[in-house]
């Protein structure tokens, strides 16, 4: 690992030399790594808090399968010796006294120690008892031929029993901290095994989290979880998302220039572009099924049912495709996109939990694919996220963790994403809006901007969290968009 990754602690370290530090962290990041032997380490008084701490199982499961965390958790447990030498330098210790009372005796003349030493004697006595004979060294000090051998020793092993009793107490005074610091460590560790399951579900290959070297964080964890769980548990997000993911977001496979074989007529191969509202009990949403298996919630299915308002999947075959104009060539699989999530008053409690939950099935599948995403949130401002990189995981937690507020003004997101489209990554974007589309309509500026976009081949998709049959649902809005799902959680 290259000292650049631990760069302040090596430069700037409160303990050992340079060199010294260098090979600490060389060491503690591979011990972590690896099924080393703790013993390799050693340092000073934090000797056996770091061989402890790299020796906990916890711990070691999490940075043997990930490089990432082994990092952070070098430079965290880094860290941890550097704030408690701080705290070691400050703290009133019991041996103030018995330091200055040493530094006076070795000052002492001959004459000055001779006098002074049955008191001397009395008070290592009471320090170290049985560590030196009084008498037998009274003798030797009134001998000018011994004097010197006699306070020579005195003095030095007084120096090395103050020093191992200072160091037993220092290495009690760390081990208390490392057992905290172990025990938050372990804590954080557990969170970061089912954050990454929750994840992984979203993201099979493991790339997603092995480009997030920032997610070692407790707060990200905890959101992060909470809304692959959200999303886990429910089946009309799950579908609303892999209908995005077929046709709405990740682009369009680029068709091949021989003629498609055609199947006999009512055979066709039918793909599914989209979710709407029908009476199609063949194509219907698992989540309408589940009512049926509830006494209070079957007069609801039948009720839909009759109203054609059962959310089912919209089909459509090659041929039924081809009988429509040509809207727009086929574009190549993978490219960007732009999310505009209404992060406005009326969007808080069920639309708030559907949006920020579908974002993150969204998001943590395209980081997964390597694709470009831009987040952007609106209400009476926008605020966007560039979510690409090393820390995209991290920004992706701190939006889930903002508070829905204010007023609603979409034109400001279509306006942030027509700017965008001008840029040489996104050119080629889809733009998806979240909102329950209780919104004001846009002005004509903005429907110009909107018809250009389209003239160059941008697709624009909707997500309405709440019923077409809402009377503040602005539908002229809606039906502005190339793709129209709809979540109806009432």
């Amino acid at each position: 690992m290259p000292d650049e990754k631990f760069h302040h602690f090596i430069n700037f370290g409160l303990t050992g030399s340079r060199q010294d530090r260098s090979c600490l962290a060389r060491t503690l990041f591979s011990t972590l790594r690896t099924p080393a032997h703790t013993g390799d380490i050693t340092w000073g008084v934090y000797t056996e808090a770091l061989r402890k701490l790299c020796g906990s199982t916890e711990l070691r499961e999490v940075c043997t399968t990930d490089d990432n965390a082994a990092e952070s958790l070098t430079r965290q447990i880094l860290r941890f010796l550097d704030e408690t030498a701080r705290a070691l330098r400050n703290a009133e210790t019991p041996f103030s006294g018995e330091a200055e009372l040493q530094n006076e005796v070795h000052a002492l003349e001959a004459r000055e120690l001779r006098e002074l030493w049955p008191d001397i004697a009395l008070y290592l006595e009471e320090q170290y008892e049985g560590a030196f004979n009084a008498d037998f060294f009274s003798r030797l000090f009134n001998d000018p031929a011994e004097f010197q051998k006699a306070r020579k020793y005195v003095l030095r092993k007084w120096e090395e029993l103050f020093y191992a009793k200072k160091s037993a107490w220092e290495e009690e005074f760390v081990g208390r901290e490392a057992t905290r610091f172990a025990e938050e460590l372990i804590r954080t560790a557990q969170k970061h095994q089912q954050t990454r399951q929750a994840v992984r579900e979203q993201d099979e290959t493991g790339r997603l989290w092995n480009r997030n070297a920032g997610i070692w964080r407790t707060a990200s964890y905890d959101v992060l979880s909470e809304y692959a769980e959200l999303f886990r548990r429910d089946l009309t997000l799950q579908n609303l998302a892999r209908a995005l993911g077929r046709g709405a977001l990740p682009g369009r496979a680029t068709g091949d220039s021989a003629a498609p074989v055609q199947p006999p007529p009512g055979q066709e191969q039918r793909e599914l572009c989209g979710i709407h509202l029908s009476a199609n009990l063949n194509v219907m949403l698992p989540c309408e099924a589940a009512l049926l298996g509830e006494d209070a919630l079957e007069n609801m299915f039948y009720l839909r049912l009759l109203e054609h308002k059962l959310l089912t999947y919209q089909m459509e075959s090659a041929a039924e495709e081809q009988a429509q104009p040509p809207r727009r060539q086929k574009r190549r699989e993978g490219g960007p996109f732009i999310v505009c999530v209404d992060s406005s008053g009326s969007m808080r409690g069920e639309p708030e939990k559907i949006a920020k939950s579908l974002v993150f099935a969204l998001v943590t599948r395209a980081l997964r694919g390597q694709r470009r995403c831009y987040l952007i949130s609106f209400s009476s401002e926008t605020a966007a996220l560039e979510l690409d990189g090393p820390h995209a995981l991290t920004e992706l937690s701190n939006f889930l963790s903002m508070s829905f507020y204010g007023g609603s003004q979409l034109y400001n997101a279509l306006r942030e994403s027509y700017a965008l489209l001008e840029r040489e990554a996104y050119r080629t974007a889809d733009v998806l809006v979240v909102s329950d589309f209780i919104l004001p309509p846009l002005d004509s500026e903005t429907r110009a901007a909107l018809d250009r976009a389209r003239r160059q081949q941008i697709l624009f998709h909707s997500v309405l969290t709440g019923s077409l049959d809402d009377c503040a649902v602005n539908h002229e809005l809606l039906n502005l968009f190339d793709t129209r799902l709809v979540y109806d959680y009432f």
